[in-house]
């Protein structure tokens, strides 16, 4: 929950001006007290930002993006643990299309923004300049990270059944209307949030990750 309010604090102060962009938050499993909290802090602390929040009570990340997906032109799925830079929007809109996947780099953190780390994202968007899809496919595994136009999703969803690889499976999906990955500006980040109590992000043997991507 602490995390939340940090990453809402971070889609605030973004400097693409507010009627240009909505924040669709899905919240599932429990609903309270989280919704009313959300509720008071958005009211308090965000009174000119577009936030619709919406409640489900099946939980998971791929029916919470699933629900999200159907609103505006572009999504851009952001954790609620994580954070982006203040002109992420702005700087991933300008070098928008229909065709084009914009990506941003990504940088990992564990509690404030002092020292940052790297992940596989990041070694991605320094080292590969070769403008292609084969050569940029390192950032078809993660949903995060970029924007991506309505029309190259179109009626593919998250697969409910997986809980690992979801993002993987979802960006092969949509990955034929993709005609290039465009690099966003160098200050465009995406602030990863190192739990090593989170499942996603705790080191798997092999047969563990089959076994938890089919349960």
């Amino acid at each position: 929950q602490d995390y939340l309010w940090e990453c809402l604090e971070a889609l605030y102060k973004q400097s693409l001006a507010k009627e240009y962009y909505e924040v669709i938050l899905v919240l599932n499993g429990e609903k309270e007290p989280y919704y009313q909290s959300i509720v008071e802090f958005v009211n308090s602390n965000a009174v000119d930002l577009k936030c619709s929040i919406i409640y489900t009570e099946l939980m998971g990340v791929s029916n919470a993006r699933n629900i999200g997906i159907d609103a505006g032109s572009y999504c851009c799925f952001v954790d609620d643990d994580d954070l982006v830079s203040p002109n992420y929007l702005a700087n991933l809109l300008a070098k928008a299309d229909e065709q084009s996947l914009v990506v941003s780099d990504v940088r990992t953190f564990t509690n404030g923004l002092e020292n940052l780390g790297y992940d596989y994202l990041s070694k991605a968007f320094r080292e590969t300049r070769e403008d292609n899809i084969f050569a940029r496919r390192s950032f078809l595994s993660s949903s995060c990270g970029k924007l991506i136009h309505r029309k190259m999703i179109a009626d593919r969803r998250f697969c409910l059944k997986l809980k690992n690889s979801e993002d993987s499976v979802f960006m092969y999906k949509i990955s034929d209307r993709i005609s290039r990955i465009v690099l966003a500006d160098v200050d465009t980040i995406y602030y990863r949030r190192i739990r090593p109590s989170s499942a996603s992000r705790r080191k798997q043997g092999l047969f563990e990750k089959l076994r938890n991507a089919l349960l």
